[in-house]
């Protein structure tokens, strides 16, 4: 068993890899598993629509076929988990996607879970997620904080807006916890919870915390049935 977590970022941007390879640190022990981050390059530069998710299955796939006999466990780095359930099809490890995970960590840390986004138009989609996974009765809804990714390393501007976001979510909504909905927000997380005084559950960190898990118990994924 490859004792190595493969974080994919599924968009071409090399410096939003960056920005999680240094949030994963403090996940890195000497016991391991590795954690190695790679960066899609046949991706689009970002992943902002629907076409632009539905881009990276492809390569994605091949990615992941490519590298799972030396790798332990694979994560999607993107909140949209554009691939993953594809991609559990070409490999025997586990594929974690972040959105999935963020969530299902934050139900452990509040009752009412509100999201972060980069734009107004991620909410529905990423609401139309939480109803797949059947958490609508715990997931009260989402913000934005209209910065696009492309300046999200303006960040005076991006704590502004994220804590003016936060205090929305849980003054209208009476959110108790909080997920960043977009993995290049991951570096905001320590800043935000200082300023907004909620837990903020960085998806990325959250799905790269249960590969470990994984790795390090045997786990994966349940195999499709078969028949009628």
């Amino acid at each position: 068993m490859s004792d190595k977590v493969l974080v994919i970022n599924p968009n071409s941007n090399a410096e939003n890899t960056r920005w999680i390879d240094e949030a994963l640190e403090p996940l890195r022990s000497e016991i391991g598993p590795r954690i190695e981050c790679r960066t899609l390059e046949r991706g689009p530069h970002a992943i902002e629509t629907e076409f632009h998710g539905a881009q990276v299955v492809a390569p994605l796939c091949e990615l992941v076929a490519e590298e799972s006999e030396g790798a332990g466990a694979f994560v999607v780095a993107c909140y949209s988990d554009p691939g993953v359930l594809a991609a559990r099809e070409v490999t025997d490890k586990p594929v974690f996607g972040i959105c999935e995970a963020g969530l299902t960590t934050a139900l452990n840390l509040g009752d009412r879970i509100g999201m972060l986004h980069n734009d107004t138009a991620d909410i529905a989609p990423a609401m139309r997620g939480v109803r797949s996974l059947g958490l609508q009765s715990r997931v009260v809804g989402g913000r934005s904080i209209n910065v696009p990714m492309s300046r999200l390393d303006d960040t005076d501007l991006v704590l502004e807006r994220m804590t003016l976001a936060a205090r929305d979510l849980e003054r209208d909504l009476q959110a108790s916890v909080l997920v960043f909905g977009c993995a290049a927000m991951t570096k905001f997380r320590s800043s935000l919870e200082a300023a907004c005084g909620l837990p903020v559950v960085d998806p990325t960190q959250a799905a790269v915390g249960l590969a470990i898990t994984a790795i390090r118990l045997g786990y994966a994924h349940a195999k499709p049935h078969s028949g009628s």
